[in-house]
This record gives C-alpha cells, structure tokens and sequence, in this order.
C-alpha cells in the first residue's frame, strides 16, 4: 500500500479484521481491504479526539484545518468527511466565513480549496490529511456498516488522519483504544 502509512492502515485495519478474517467485507463490499504489513511508509498514529458539542466539533476543525495550513500543506491536500451532505454544505459556509476556502466535492467552486465530502462520496480519492467529523454518528449503522465506513474515511489519508465525535460511541472507544495503544485517554 503506498496510499497510507502503517500507522493509519493498522488502526483501520483493527477496525474491520473480524470483518476480514471471516471474509465477509470483501464478499459483501466487493473491495479488497489492505491489510497493515503491506503498509511502506511511518509516520504518527491517528488522531481520535472529543469535542464538547456540535459548534465545539466546527469550531476545533476549524483550527484543525489552519495547523495544517500554516505548516504548509496545500488546501486541496486537506479533506474532511462527513455522513452527510447537509453537514458538509453547513461546513462549506462556515469555514467559507471564517476566511478558509473549501469547496463540497461536486459542486462548482474555487480549486485549490479545503476539499468536503461525505465517507460514502470518498471511494477512490485521497489527501495528505483528512479529518472525519461527527464519528459518532457511525453507531446509527449497524456494526458491520459502521467499521466498513470507518476504514474507508481513515484510508482516504495518506500522512494524517483525526477522526473527532462528540457524543458517546462505543465505536469511537474502540478505535480510541486502537490508536492509542489501550492508553487511557487524558
């Protein structure tokens, strides 16, 4: 896999490997999932992190978003995902009015922006960093759904990837436990 590093693949990978030990991802999906020893390149360990509130969640990838700007990645290199398009619209303008240029994947816009898409739009692209926001929401799938749209968002990311949530979710604790090594959360 050239695409993620080994720490962003293991953790993805961890959340679906029952799924692909017993096969049925890939047979149900009709995708091949990459498992972490095929992973070439190091780098940091994802990112899971807790907002207190929705405007909280915006607000925090807001400063997300302009860390990695102000160290010079491109804004096109930064994607962030969502599980709906009303969300990313809302987060369309917001960022828009905070002065950072990002564009819904689709729609016509300025190039060369902070790229916005949902996880189910995301197949087949990728950036440098991507941010997953409201996780959380994940639960409302079944498990299986869940883990399989987990490891798409976080595959998308080929240096950097958060996932932030901001409600409780047993989903989120067990990727948090994951990428964290089982390291309790400060």
């Amino acid at each position: 896999n050239y695409r993620n590093t080994e720490q962003i693949l293991s953790a993805a990978y961890g959340m679906i490997r029952d799924l692909d030990t017993a096969g049925m991802a890939a047979r149900e999906t009709e995708e091949e999932y990459v498992v972490p020893d095929k992973g070439l390149r190091q780098g940091g360990a994802p990112e899971v992190c807790r907002s207190s509130s929705t405007g909280a969640a915006f607000r925090d990838a807001l400063e997300w978003i302009r860390v990695r700007l102000a160290r010079g990645v491109p804004p096109d290199q930064i994607m962030v995902l969502g599980l709906s398009w009303d969300e990313m619209s809302r987060l369309d303008t917001w960022l828009d009015d905070a002065g950072v240029p990002a564009q819904v994947l689709g729609r016509r816009g300025q190039p060369g922006a902070v790229r916005l898409s949902t996880v189910h739009s995301s197949k087949g692209l990728d950036a440098e960093c991507v941010l997953l926001l409201g996780a959380h929401r994940l639960d409302r799938y079944d498990e299986t759904e869940a883990r399989r749209l987990l490891y798409i968002a976080m595959t998308r990311a080929r240096s950097e990837v958060c996932v932030a949530y901001h409600a409780e979710s047993a989903l989120m604790k067990a990727l948090k436990d994951l990428a964290t090594g089982s390291r309790e959360a400060s």
